[in-house]
């Protein structure tokens, strides 16, 4: 698939180099985390569920003992790309 935009692709490849570890490159989450509460970008009632502020607020300071604030790791442009990117999963049928 080609990207409509350079941030787009910034979203696929920070996702897939910071985010994709625990939840997987296709959004969906791994068994061992998903247990943990760990959420399905996919499912349509999470995404409906949380706002874009809600999801960058998740990546800058963290959520739960389990998901590490990236805050300094992360600029806001990125971070923005990032939301950008699990949105889309949620697009994705």
């Amino acid at each position: 698939s080609s990207a409509t935009s350079s941030s787009a692709a910034d979203g696929v490849s920070l996702f897939d180099g910071k985010c994709a570890l625990c939840h997987g490159k296709d959004g969906v989450g791994l068994p061992n985390w998903r247990s943990k509460g760990q959420p399905d970008f996919t499912m349509p009632d999470w995404q409906k569920a949380h706002t874009d502020e809600q999801i960058a607020d998740s990546i800058k300071n963290g959520k739960g003992k389990f998901m590490p604030a990236f805050k300094g790791k992360l600029s806001d442009e990125e971070t923005g790309a990032v939301v950008q990117r699990i949105r889309a999963f949620g697009k994705k049928k």
